[in-house]
């Protein structure tokens, strides 16, 4: 899922056409970049490190952050004078595993094992569960 972040002080941004024309913040590379170059007018600034983008709106430099539910949680956990204020799907298929084709075969024998366990033991419907990922 994709959150949106912006100051609390700022009623302006209600919902996601608010930021029409207005300056967002993303993470380089991500689904959100490409969310937020998809708003008519947008002027998106894109960063390795999201947190040039939280420091840029703490500073009003930028209106809003568009990022990763999870990580947009964690920015929420620690700057209290951030709020989402717009969620939506990203579009994304989830996380996803790579190793080298056919240089790690007994690697991914674990891997997929543990998977396989995970699946039997009815641990990985519960962490479905636990983090909305269904």
């Amino acid at each position: 899922k994709n959150l949106y972040l912006k100051l609390k002080s700022n009623n302006l941004l209600q919902t996601k056409n608010d930021l029409e024309g207005k300056k967002i913040g993303v993470q380089l590379g991500t689904l959100q970049e490409n969310t937020a170059k998809a708003i008519k007018n947008a002027q998106v600034q894109s960063n390795k490190d999201l947190n040039i983008a939280v420091l840029a709106l703490k500073n009003n430099k930028i209106d809003a952050i568009i990022a990763d539910e999870d990580t947009a949680k964690g920015f929420l956990a620690e700057n209290p004078e951030l709020v989402s204020f717009y969620q939506e799907m990203d579009g994304g298929e989830g996380f996803s595993f790579a190793f080298d084709k056919n240089k790690q075969k007994e690697l991914v024998k674990i891997f997929d094992k543990g998977i396989d366990e995970t699946k039997t033991n009815g641990f990985y419907n519960t962490l479905i569960k636990k983090y909305e990922l269904e």
